[in-house]
Parts: C-alpha cells; structure tokens; sequence
C-alpha cells in the first residue's frame, strides 16, 4: 500500500536521523563510513526498498545535523566568555543596513583573539560605527580590524529578541563591532553581490529621483530592492500597528505576484519548454536580486516545481510540493532552521492548504447560498436603507 504523502515520511525520517546526530554527536569519520555503506546498500544489497528509504533517509538527517552543529561550533560558548577583543580579518558578503551613524554587514573571515585556543574561520554579523559616514562598504570589500565580539543570546522571555537563532539564520556565530578608526580596508573584490549591490543603488537613487516624498520612495525601495533602511521609524510602526509589517518585507506574497506577472506576461509563447524556462529564470532572478529571503526562496522553489510539473502533464499536490520544498531547503541550507522568516512562512502556507477548502466553502454556505445569515443581512441591510431615505435630512 502506497502512502498517500510519501515527502512526509521522508521527513518523520529525516527528524529520527537529526535527533540521533544530536543525542550521539557521531564523529565525521563514522558518518564517511557509514554513507559509504548506506550506498552500497541501496546498489548491491536485497534488502526490502523500505528498509532501504529509511537508512538513507535517517543517514542524511544525521548529515543534516552535522552541518547545522558546525555553525554552532559545539562547547565554543562555554570556554570563553560572553564578550570578548581580538582581530577580525574577512570579506564582506551582505550589506545588511547603513546609515548616518553605522553600517551592519555579514562578514566571512578569520578570527584571531587570546580568547580563543586557536583561529577560527566563520561569519559574523558586524556593526561598524562611522559617524561622519567616511566609509562606502560593498560586498567584496576585504578589511582587518580590531573588533569587540560577543555571543548571542538565546530567547528567556517570550518578547525577547532569539540573538542566537538570527546568527545561525545567516550563517554566523558572533556579533562583531568596531569604530572607524579600527577598521582598515585592504583589498576590493568584484563580485558577483557586489554587481547585485550596485545595481540596486543605481534603482534606489531613480527613485529617490523620481518619487520626492521620502515615505514613499523608502516603500518602493523595499518592495523592488528589498531594502528596508530607507523606511523611516514611523512607518514602520504604523505598518506593524495595523498587522502588515510583512508587506514592507520581499516574502512569498511578492513572488506569487511577481509569478503571476511574469506568467501572465509570457502567456503569447506556444513552447512550453521555453515558457518553462524564462518563467523560472526570470522568477529566481527576481528573488537573488531581492536578497534572497527564506520565505521569497521557499515560493521559489515552489513555484518552479509546480510549473514544472505543469510542464509534464502532471497534477500538483499543493502539500507534497510544501514538503518537497522543505526537504531541498534543509538539505542545500541546514540552518535555514533557524530562520523564524522560513518558520512563518512554511506554517502560513501549511495553513492555507490544509483549511483553504474548509473555509472556501464555508463562506459559500454562509454568504452566497441562501440561508438564515444571508437573509437575516439583506432584511437588517435593506431595513436600514429604508430608513435612510425616509428620514429627512
């Protein structure tokens, strides 16, 4: 009997694997070993395709684990202490946020400190303070500096701010901050980001241009670029006030708009393939250059696959494709785990797949079809109406 979600089994599977890797904390050698033998089982072994799902299966979550624990760098935190100087030496990989008084960026790069027995190579989330704003920072740009560390801190209270999960969501271990007159810039890669950089600075002084009242220059700025720091303090509160905070933020609602644009927009071409094709370069394009956001990668990766699976003549099952997306998510980022953004997301679309139908027909019964709700509003409705025009002005 075959199971009706197969991805969902894949993932009990891949959980049972996380929580050995995490309760037997298995060396590297071992696991080498044991994937070597995991292969030659599913190739050369008789062993029921069952039992064979579940090995492997277990064995990548165990591999999962492993690659989240090398981020947490396991017994770091308790040999040294909560803050702590030393040498940064690293390459800027992301411009978070900059302003007049500092600029926040992730960093990749070696740590040297007495603090530590020996150097580490990791990223970091790092706050430079430049008053004058002396400092133009791109991706690519390589610095050293004398820098102040600390440890994030994990969530006590239910209103606290999880430190240590938003360093593992990027990849990093510490925050790091210096003045500008600690920092030093040594050399200035081109990359790839830095090219993405550059032309999102060449759309936000357009803008700027183009559209004079700075609230709403600093809105389209986020939704195009999904650069936020232009959106001043107060309309950040009266967005988060009124409960769509999200918009400001590029996430899965952007992407599905941005899908149904680009789908809507290529509609005249007649090969499939190649419709295909563009729809998903065009919609992953759009989703690098807006910086890559856990929830706008998992629309992503779903809509790619659905259309996909168009593609070939195949019906879609909303869930499996969920729980597809998942897997790949975890197996390509590990610490994506961590990211309350993908938490959210997973969770918002898990909802509307599962109660969408419900509450459609619902409200077909409630609201459309003739019933005591229906009658009771157009009798209360109309009664009002009658009202109105009798009394005199």
């Amino acid at each position: 009997m075959k199971f009706k979600f197969p991805l969902l089994k894949l993932l009990v599977y891949l959980l049972v694997g996380f929580l050995i890797g995490y309760s037997t904390n298995i060396d590297t050698t071992v696991l080498i070993v044991l994937s070597l033998f995991s292969i030659l089982i599913s190739f050369f072994s008789s062993i029921p395709n069952n039992i064979k799902y579940s090995i492997i299966s277990i064995l990548i979550g165990i591999v999962l684990y492993n690659n989240v624990n090398l981020y947490q760098l396991s017994g770091l935190e308790k040999q040294i202490p909560a803050t702590f100087e030393g040498v940064f030496i690293g390459q800027i990989t992301e411009v978070k946020s900059k302003n007049i008084n500092n600029k926040r960026f992730v960093a990749k790069g070696t740590i040297k400190s007495k603090a530590l027995s020996s150097s580490y190579n990791l990223n970091v989330i790092y706050t430079l303070f430049d008053k004058n704003n002396s400092l133009e920072l791109r991706p690519g740009y390589n610095f050293i500096s004398k820098t102040r560390f600390r440890i994030g801190q994990p969530k006590v209270l239910d209103e606290d701010f999880n430190e240590k999960s938003y360093l593992l969501s990027n990849k990093a271990i510490f925050y790091a901050n210096s003045s500008v007159k600690d920092f030093s810039i040594t050399k200035k890669d081109y990359l790839f980001k830095t090219f993405l950089y550059e032309l999102k600075e060449i759309i936000k002084s357009i803008i700027t241009s183009v559209i004079s009242d700075q609230k709403v220059s600093g809105i389209m700025i986020a939704l195009t670029t999904g650069d936020k720091s232009g959106i001043d303090k107060e309309t950040k509160s009266d967005f988060s006030q009124t409960g769509t905070a999200h918009v400001l933020a590029i996430s899965g609602l952007h992407v599905g708009i941005f899908s149904l644009f680009i789908y809507t927009l290529i509609g005249f071409l007649r090969n499939r393939l190649i419709k295909m094709l563009i729809f998903i370069v065009l919609l992953w394009l759009f989703v690098i250059f807006t910086g890559g956001q856990p929830s706008a990668v998992r629309a992503a990766i779903m809509a790619s696959l659905f259309i996909y699976l168009i593609y070939y003549g195949k019906v879609p099952k909303p869930l499996n494709v969920l729980l597809f997306t998942i897997l790949l998510y975890l197996i390509i980022e590990p610490t994506i785990a961590y990211s309350i953004s993908f938490q959210l997301s997973v969770f918002a679309i898990l909802g509307i797949f599962l109660l969408y139908k419900t509450i459609y027909t619902l409200i077909l019964k409630l609201l459309i079809k003739e019933n005591f709700v229906t009658r009771f509003i157009y009798l209360h409705l109309l009664s009002h109406l009658q009202l109105q025009f009798l009394l005199p002005f």
